[in-house]
Parts: C-alpha cells; structure tokens; sequence
C-alpha cells in the first residue's frame, strides 16, 4: 500500500494507481492566521449565548452555541453594501498586509507534520462569489451580477486582487503543499447562477487565481459541495485538478467520462451517512457503493464533501475509513 501522500500524487499526474486515496488522509490541514483574522474579526462581542464579529471587509457573523459554524448577518441594517451602485463609498477594502500575523504556530504545527506521510494543507474560506453575497446578501448578489454587471465586474476585480494578496500572503507565511480554496457555486440540484453568467463573472478571474497558485508552487483543491456539472469542463479548463464537494446529485460517471484531468473528491452521500446513531451497515453500504461505482472509472477520491476533514456526529469518520481501506486491500488483492 502506497502512503496516503504519495498515493495523491501519484493520482493528481494521472500516474496509474488503482488505490483510492482515503479522504483527508493526504492532508495535514491547518487554518492560517488569514483565516483567523476573519473568524475573530477586527471586533467581537458575545450576547444572548452568541459569539459575534465584524470581519476585516466589515461584515458582521454570528456564531451560535452548538452550530458548526458563524454565518454572515446580511439583514438590511447590517448589510454593507447597500446600493451597489455605491459600492465604492459604502465598502472599504482590507489590506491585509497592514494586519501583524503570527505564522510561529502554524509553521510549529507543520514542522510536527509526517512529511512522509502527508502534505501540509491550509484552507481559504470565503471565495469570490460567497464573498459578493457576504457584503451585499444572497438576493442582491444574484440580482446584481444580471441588473448591475459592470459595478459587479469593479466590484469582484478588487475581490480577486485582495484574494491574491492572501494567497502571497500564507505562501510566505507557512509555504504549505496544498491551499483548499472554498467558494459554493450552487445548492444540491443547480448553480446559483446560470452557466453564462458564472462564466461572465468567475471564470477567467478564477483563471487568474489558480495561475497565481501554480506560480506560488502550490497544488490547489477547490472546494464546492454543490451541483456543478454544467460547469465541469470548465473548471478543467481554468486548471482546476481537484473538485472537492462533488455530491452525488451530481453525475459523477459522466463527469468522469469527460473531463480526464479533473480529480472529483467526495461522491458520499453525507445526507444518509452523516446522522446521529446512523447504523454501521448503512455507513459502510454508502461508502462501498461509492468505491464501486466511482472508483474504477479513475480521478476519485472518496471523500466526505464538506470542506474539511471530518463528520459532524461521532464514529462516522472512522467507519467511512475503514471501508475505503477494506475496498483498497480487496481491490489490490491483499485480502
């Protein structure tokens, strides 16, 4: 059995290898001081039980107890951008290099990491389109991008400067192997946007992004866990190697067929695995049909789809493991 690490290397130059990689496995995945410096936020208070933060672009988050994450408050009040027509004087851009960072604790963490084993990973929340809807709301940031292109395309160049600012920015800081980039693109059944529209607006700015991440030296993994098919051959073609988030409402085999260089990570069906005292046989089912019915075609990893290592209830990530490794030694004959 190939180490987790050079089983995905191996997988992402299209070496030939018939051992699925293990979910996170390859990854030793830390956030970055970036990434803290938007989850603890330029201000914070707690009311009410409620963690809250204003963000370096000025948006307020709420963190409830016993939630898996913040989420932004885009009510009327608090939206700060109100009148994209007025975006310029309404949002005042971050510069991040103004904030002092502490890298010591990563770069710590990173020099603990199996380098034989892993590659160290961290990750960027927020993308280019969720950052438009984290400013203005969901509604206006749809109806923008059809009612309002030409302050939207101002708009998101400034967005994708600073982003690249970031990306400098951890690559300096912690030189990791691997940024998993999070932007949704879609719910479970179809893209936020239409496919014109997304390709107006995202694809060649994210073009210029994945360039920018190949130049730093380091290998990107997109995360969306939504329906993207009508965009696939588009994502392959911008340079993304690996879609992290790939649901199965999604058509993974014909996704498979057609795009020979794009790697689908996820392909687990988290809305049946995912629950609390779900029963071990119904784990190992979901998993085991994913390894066979994804696995052979090639460019697979099975894989939780949310964006980052780990399920939400107890045992669950161990189970899904454990499979994965029964499918490989079975497929390899070892068993």
């Amino acid at each position: 059995m190939l180490s987790e690490k050079e089983n995905f290397l191996r997988l992402i130059n299209h070496t030939n290898t018939r051992q699925l990689c293990n979910g996170y496995d390859m990854v030793y995945c830390r956030p970055d001081p970036v990434f803290s410096l938007d989850r603890d936020g330029v201000k914070s208070w707690e009311d009410g039980g409620n963690y809250y933060y204003v963000d370096p672009w000025g948006t307020t988050h709420v963190f409830p107890p016993n939630e898996p994450g913040p989420m932004p408050i885009t009510t009327q009040e608090y939206k700060v951008i109100s009148d994209i027509t007025k975006w310029k004087e309404q949002l005042s851009l971050p510069d991040y290099t103004s904030y002092e960072m502490d890298w010591s604790q990563i770069n710590a963490e990173f020099e603990n990491c199996d380098r034989e084993k892993q590659l160290t990973a961290v990750i960027m929340i927020i993308g280019l389109f969720e950052r438009t809807h984290y400013l203005m709301g969901f509604e206006d940031a749809l109806v923008n991008h059809l009612l309002y292109p030409k302050e939207m395309h101002e708009l998101l160049d400034e967005v994708l400067g600073i982003r690249i600012q970031q990306a400098k920015l951890i690559v300096e800081g912690c030189h990791p192997d691997v940024i998993i980039h999070h932007d949704d693109w879609g719910t479970k059944s179809q893209l936020f946007l239409p496919p014109d529209v997304w390709r107006e607006f995202y694809k060649e700015r994210y073009r210029k992004l994945f360039d920018c991440f190949r130049d730093l030296g380091v290998i990107v993994i997109q995360h969306g866990d939504s329906f993207q098919e009508p965009i696939t051959n588009d994502m392959e073609e911008i340079g993304i190697k690996v879609w992290q988030g790939a649901i199965p409402e999604n058509n993974i085999p014909v996704i498979q067929e057609q795009c020979k260089e794009l790697i689908l990570m996820g392909g687990l069906d988290m809305s049946i695995i995912d629950q609390k005292n779900q029963s071990e046989q119904v784990i190992r089912t979901e998993v085991r049909r994913a390894c066979n019915t994804y696995g052979p075609r090639g460019n697979f990893i099975p894989c939780i789809t949310y964006g980052g290592p780990g399920a939400i209830y107890s045992g669950v990530d161990e189970l899904i493991q454990d499979e994965i490794n029964r499918y490989n030694m079975e497929t390899l004959g070892q068993i």
